[in-house]
């Protein structure tokens, strides 16, 4: 691993960031030399602490004493990005496993949770120089054009994750992220209305002041997402993180921005919204071939 890469993995464990509104402290220098130590690092005492020095450049001081800098940052990177650490902070786990891959993939490796516990996998990594723009075929593409029966309904599905790719490809980052969310919206109406099984007798679906449910066509984007969980469209961690995405793609509105976050979406952030809307398709894609209703 490279000097420059090592460093700035040090400064994405440390540094405290905001992610989908939930604030992550990350460790204090203590409890960054507890970890080390629990992962068998090779030291009886910690380096002293200069006075103002930030945490990842303590860190990095610290791990190049090691005998092998390179195998005790993957073990420490493993035990920074154990699920434990963020219970009931999903988002949070996400963002901050997202940062790390970011830096971990120009090595040719990444992080992806198993049976609920990080490990490393190894990836391929398509540099793009920052500023670069993309031609018209250049762009990620998330494919769902099996997922409906009507090629109208389909063609608006696939328009719309198209120009989310583009977005993101053009570091238009807010208008990706609103455009992710059209794209999961439309894709949950389109198969909520070729496959009406059970919708109208969901306990999710939602009801007006009558008590009779509201027709499909004026549901919002979160009575999608909970009545296709509740009917196993999709899984309960894809219906949490469709919510974030929901969540994000409301920046549309300047009040809600304003209200909730200033900062504009940054890259990652469009990044992680693009691996929630994956996840919802790809559950999708799984439930109709279970239910026999595709290839």
């Amino acid at each position: 691993m490279d000097d420059k890469s090592f460093r700035a993995l040090c400064t994405s464990v440390c540094r405290s960031k905001t992610s989908y509104g939930s604030h992550l402290e990350f460790p204090s220098k203590p409890e960054l030399w507890q970890t080390l130590q629990a992962i068998g690092f090779d030291s009886t005492t910690a380096p002293d602490y200069v006075h103002r020095e930030p945490k990842a450049e303590w860190l990095a001081r610290l791990l190049d004493t090691h005998r092998d800098p390179s195998l005790i940052m993957g073990r420490f990177i493993l035990a920074s990005a154990d699920t434990r650490r963020f219970m009931g902070r999903e988002g949070a786990h996400v963002a901050f496993i997202d940062a790390l891959n970011s830096v971990l993939s120009f090595n040719g490796i990444g992080i992806e949770i198993a049976s609920g516990a990080p490990r490393f996998i190894e990836v391929e990594y398509n540099y793009k120089p920052f500023g670069s723009k993309s031609t018209n075929d250049d762009f990620a593409y998330i494919d769902t054009s099996e997922l409906l029966r009507s090629p109208e309904w389909s063609s608006s599905v696939e328009l719309r994750f198209k120009e989310a790719g583009r977005c993101r490809s053009n570091e238009a980052y807010l208008a990706g992220i609103v455009m992710l969310g059209s794209a999961l919206e439309t894709l949950l109406l389109g198969i909520l209305l070729e496959n009406p099984k059970g919708r109208q007798s969901a306990t999710k679906a939602p009801h007006d002041n009558k008590g009779k449910i509201v027709p499909i066509f004026d549901w919002n984007l979160h009575s999608l997402i909970e009545v296709a969980h509740e009917l196993r469209w999709i899984d309960r961690d894809a219906r949490d993180f469709s919510h974030l995405l929901r969540d994000y793609r409301n920046l549309v509105h300047g009040g809600h921005q304003f209200s909730k976050n200033p900062a504009p979406p940054s890259q990652h952030t469009c990044q992680i919204c693009w691996t929630v809307a994956e996840a919802a398709v790809n559950d999708i894609r799984e439930h109709l071939k279970v239910a026999g209703l595709t290839g």
